[in-house]
Order: C-alpha cells, then structure tokens, then sequence
C-alpha cells in the first residue's frame, strides 16, 4: 500500500527546499533533545543536533506526530520546533502523521482515543481535518513539509477499530479485515487530500 505522499515544499521566499535533491538521505530526529550538546565525527563542537546532520550529508529529518499531544512527547508542538531548526539550516522536513495517540506499526495501529465510536463518515472528516490542521500549522509558519507521510507502517491497514466499539469501522486490512481495503484506500485519500488543500 502507499505509505507517503510526496511534494516538494517552498520556503517562506518561494525558493525549494532541499533544491536540487534526486535523492533523501534522512535520519529520524523526533527524539532529540534540545539539552544535549553535540560534536561532530571529527570532533568539532556544534551547537545544535541538526548541524551535525548536515555535516554528516544529511538532507532531510523525519520528524513523528501523535495524534495525542498532552500524554506523549511527539505532539505538533515540538515538531513546529523542530520544523524551525530544520528549515533555517537547509534541511528538508519528512513530517509522519501516526493517527494514533502512541507508536503506529504493523501489529498495532490503534486508533485515537477520541476517534472511537465515530461513524465511518466521521472519521473519515477527522482523518481529513486533523491532517489538513497540521500541515497548515507547518506551512503558516513558513515551515512547508518536504514529504508528508500518511501513516506509519502500514502494512496491515491502520485506525484500527477498538473492540470495545459499537461501531467496528476503521482501515484494517490484515486477518478477517482483507475486504475493508477500499475502506483503507479512502482513508489515505482523504489524508492526501487534506495535506494537498493545507499546501495550496
């Protein structure tokens, strides 16, 4: 299935961001903390993580979102921080959208807490909304995503339904779930949809 929407992303000038890039080389920064301090491979010290990177050849940071930002860490918050830090060195930016309020992978894509028992419709409005919200709050600070990643691992589906439902509607797509793969499919368009209006 597809994992990513990609678009190359402009600067508050209008200039391209990673301009001239045929190819990423990333690294996963959502756990850096802002407290260390950093040198780079050949000693040199550096003020910040993201100027390490660079030294290092890298082009673009990754950056996770959890749809429940006050009982974990990855909120949109610190990613408009790390968004800034990124884009006023060069760096391209990988924003990943879990649609979950923890860790997204291939045994576990629990839907949000507050996304329980929405009807099908409904949830499909908060898949639309949530991601158009986020990629507009990086845009409107002249931070524009590089590449906006519609979940995360998502190779058996995600959103999936909590057993506790009463209505047991979702994305999974693994075990007795193989028919609701158009009902994935409308879920990653609607996601692509909303980041495509946020960046207009």
């Amino acid at each position: 299935p597809v994992k990513a929407l990609v678009r190359v992303a402009e600067d508050a000038t209008g200039h391209p961001i990673a301009r001239n890039t045929l190819h990423w080389r990333g690294v996963d920064v959502s756990h850096w903390d802002p407290r260390q301090t950093y040198s780079s491979p050949n000693g040199r010290p550096r003020d910040h993580l993201f100027d390490v990177l660079l030294d290092a050849g890298v082009n673009i940071v990754r950056i996770n979102v959890f749809t429940d930002g006050l009982h974990h860490p990855f909120d949109l918050n610190r990613a408009k921080v790390m968004a800034n830090a990124a884009v006023s060195r060069g760096l391209g930016i990988c924003i990943v959208l879990h649609f979950s309020d923890t860790w997204a992978y291939p045994s576990d894509q629990t839907k949000p807490l507050a996304w329980r028992d929405l009807s099908y419709q409904q949830l499909l409005r908060e898949v639309h909304d949530y991601t158009y919200a986020i990629v507009s709050a990086l845009c409107e600070q002249g931070t524009p995503p590089t590449i906006v990643q519609t979940g995360n691992e998502i190779s058996n589906g995600m959103l999936w339904p909590h057993a506790s439902e009463r209505r047991r509607v979702g994305g999974k797509i693994s075990g007795d779930y193989s028919r609701q793969w158009m009902g994935f499919a409308r879920i990653l368009l609607v996601a692509s949809q909303g980041v495509r209006e946020a960046v207009q």
